[in-house]
């Protein structure tokens, strides 16, 4: 249902975490969002901050769902060649996009990935966002400044 049908000039959903807005935010610059940054260091800086417009935010991590075995420490993002948990020097990724299926989807699939991978198939996607790299450090990937 659209949000002018029922009453209301915009909307922003909470679906388990994931963020989904439309329609005009009640300031009318935007819904101010803290993103969340899984895996930051106590040392990184605050956590980024965005204004959203119509699109969504999703985060995927390593950093929760996490289980120790005879073989070490594993999560829930599994590599499908090996099906062991993937390990690409992040710990989590915050994709700013169009839809939040499509951030979902990319931000699952960049926290597989290098540093460098991520930024790149978040960019070739028209979307945005952040990444936490293994030890800590926030990473703003090309495009974050236009919704600061």
């Amino acid at each position: 249902t659209n949000s002018v049908a029922i009453g209301a000039s915009g909307a922003l959903v909470n679906l388990g975490g994931d963020l989904r807005a439309c329609g005009r935010a009640p300031d009318g610059r935007g819904w101010r969002v803290e993103l969340e940054c899984p895996g930051a260091s106590t040392s990184a800086r605050r956590p980024p901050t965005c204004r959203l417009g119509s699109g969504a935010v999703a985060t995927s991590s390593t950093v929760r769902r996490r289980w120790l075995t005879t073989q070490g420490s594993h999560h829930h993002l599994l590599d499908p060649t090996s099906g062991r948990s993937r390990s690409s020097g992040l710990r989590s990724v915050t994709v700013i996009g169009a839809t939040a299926r499509a951030a979902e989807v990319l931000a699952t699939t960049a926290v597989g990935q290098t540093l460098a991978e991520a930024a790149a198939l978040i960019a070739r996607s028209s979307a945005t966002g952040y990444a936490v790299d293994d030890a800590g450090r926030i990473h703003a990937l090309a495009g974050s400044e236009q919704y600061r």
